[in-house]
């Protein structure tokens, strides 16, 4: 009844795994509304089927629209708009940075002391990362005070499990940064949603930052955008509940690319991550073409035209289907 007493021109929905859109995309359907989804994460695809299905679709890259069309071969290409993501967006604002030296103290951090961080994944996708976390701190506790790297923690937005409390309050020089995102809906993730607060500490966060730590998260690819090193833990930790989970998260499809360009620095065991971490930061620009040839692959450049990219693609699909329907 509202699609019907509004008569939009398109209905957009931006999270092909939201299920609670579908009734909103059904009813489009049976009133002849054109309809579009958004492909939310570079591993959607390969990871799981879509919940939300739409007549034209928009994505990251050339690579992700092959995948979509090897996954769904009913789609076919004209329906399938490369638009990149709004989500690297900010960091070409200049109004979000603040100087480094502020931003960081207002942390608690040194400015002349490299800073590494460890973006946390969702609690079903990286079920050890508080082991990692702990491994990570434990670790840089051996390099000597005076070159020792501050440690700064990112949870995933949406693990809301306070599983890395007991590590925090182990480790207190770990610097814990929680992100700013309001919750709509209880133990729902598709209804946690950021603000522009957080936009704002994530960009200093990446801009400040010398390195990230994480199990495959797309924090690699916010930092590769500053030319910044990323660190894949890439190890079960001893007495692990999920058995050789690792290798099974690294043999997913959307890894592919990260296994040929070698864009980013391994930790193969606890006991490396010390040496990685210091090599990484001795010498960033060894995998920085490496990490641009990644970005370009993944994500469809200008970076910063993503939004207008969107717009222009809906604007194309109305046109469209207005031309059809005589409309």
């Amino acid at each position: 009844q509202f699609l019907g007493d509004h008569q939009p021109d398109i209905v957009f929905c931006t999270h092909q795994r939201a299920s609670l859109a579908v009734p909103a995309m059904l009813a489009a359907r049976k009133l002849n509304i054109p309809t579009a989804t958004f492909i939310y994460s570079w591993d959607n695809l390969p990871k799981g089927r879509m919940a939300v299905h739409a007549g034209h679709f928009l994505v990251w890259s050339e690579l992700m629209k092959a995948e979509l069309r090897y996954y769904y071969p009913e789609v076919q290409p004209d329906f399938i708009h490369v638009v990149g993501t709004p989500q690297f967006e900010h960091y070409f604002n200049p109004d979000l940075v603040r100087p480094k030296g502020d931003f960081l103290k207002s942390l608690g951090l040194d400015p002349k002391r490299h800073v590494v961080c460890f973006s946390g994944d969702d609690q079903s996708t990286s079920p050890h990362d508080p082991s990692y976390l702990a491994d990570l701190a434990n670790i840089l506790q051996d390099i000597p005070e005076s070159d020792r790297p501050q440690l700064v923690f990112r949870r995933c937005p949406v693990d809301l499990s306070g599983r890395y409390q007991r590590v925090l309050d182990r480790f207190p020089e770990i610097i814990n940064s929680e992100p700013l995102w309001a919750s709509t809906e209880d133990d729902n993730w598709t209804q946690i949603i950021p603000n522009m607060e957080d936009v704002e500490l994530l960009v200093n966060i990446v801009s400040h930052c010398d390195l990230v730590v994480n199990l495959g998260s797309t924090m690699a690819m916010d930092f590769a955008i500053f030319d910044k090193p990323g660190i894949f833990v890439n190890y079960d930790p001893e007495n692990g509940e999920h058995e050789a989970w690792v290798k099974r998260i690294y043999q997913l499809p959307h890894f592919e690319t990260v296994h040929q360009l070698q864009s980013i620095y391994w930790a193969n065991s606890a006991d490396e991550l010390g040496s990685v971490v210091q090599n990484a930061l001795t010498d960033s620009s060894d995998k920085a073409s490496a990490r641009q040839q990644w970005l370009h692959t993944i994500v469809q450049h200008p970076l910063e035209h993503a939004s207008q990219r969107c717009y222009k693609s809906l604007h194309t699909i109305i046109s469209i289907t207005k031309n059809d329907t005589g409309s």
